[in-house]
């Protein structure tokens, strides 16, 4: 069974859903502090948290999720009609088991947040431009692709910055089995605002180390994993800018493609 609570700042339910498949309708606008709360059995759960966000399947090891609806400046790497309003929909579901075991976008996580993980696949980096939402590592997997701009919706990207020394890790949280890598760079390259990584590399958490090398282009481009490899986590390390000086790059995308390496006992 599955519990969905609606709270306000203080702890307070206001609204409430229990059962193997929820959509429920917020009646009333959300307010600052709102947060939905998620209680589970543990394991994979199809989300769809507003009905602006990309439905995901995520893994939720500890069988409770708290997600802090997003306002002020958090707003703007999401969509312009996303939590706003009264008669927002939220959608959680268990997955089904062919859900689980099918090849498919396993990066791919709409309700992830910055720091500690809630819930995987989780993303963190050891630098975003200005601290700012538009450029935070959950805008990498949240199933939004368009490379030909930047800053608000729906161009937000994970923005590194004019650097080098960047590390960006995706944390699945339990074991997958992943055959390929796509990159979507972020390509605002009118009027040379953006320029591209030429180079990275690759870490899978076997010990498997991948150079990648790319084009200058905003379209997926795709990096072979050498075979299906059981992995908890993949690092992206040695980030080589194309010119110098450094200027701005990002990533718009990376989509990770593969399955779960165990499907979990039936409940």
């Amino acid at each position: 069974m599955i519990t969905l609570e609606i709270k306000n700042k203080d702890g307070a339910v206001v609204a409430s859903a229990r059962g193997e498949r929820i959509a429920h309708t917020c009646e009333r606008a959300y307010a600052e502090g709102d947060f939905l709360s998620v209680t589970a059995e543990g394991g994979h759960l199809v989300t769809q948290l507003d009905g602006a966000l990309t439905e995901s399947m995520i893994y939720l090891p500890s069988g409770t999720l708290k997600y802090t609806i997003p306002f002020g400046e958090k707003r703007a790497a999401y969509g312009e009609n996303a939590f706003a309003g009264a008669g927002r929909v939220v959608k959680v579901r268990y997955a089904a088991e062919e859900e689980i075991r099918a090849y498919r976008n396993i990066a791919l996580n709409s309700a992830d947040k910055r720091g500690p993980a809630a819930c995987y696949p989780h993303a963190t980096a050891n630098f975003v431009t200005r601290d700012e939402s538009v450029f935070e590592e959950r805008n990498a997997i949240d199933g939004h692709t368009k490379t030909d701009g930047h800053g608000s919706f729906p161009y937000q990207s994970w923005g590194g910055g004019a650097r080098e020394d960047l590390d960006y890790k995706l944390d699945f949280g339990r074991t997958v089995e992943a055959d390929k890598i796509v990159f979507y760079l972020r390509a605002d390259y009118a009027g040379d605002h953006d320029t591209y990584w030429r180079s990275l590399t690759v870490e899978l958490s076997d010990g498997t180390v991948i150079p990648a090398e790319f084009q200058k282009t905003g379209e997926p481009q795709t990096v072979s994993l050498g075979g299906k490899k059981s992995i908890e986590w993949l690092r992206l390390t040695n980030f080589k800018q194309a010119a110098m000086p450094l200027s701005w790059a990002a990533l718009t995308e990376i989509e990770v493609y593969g399955a779960d390496a165990v499907c979990p006992a039936k409940r």
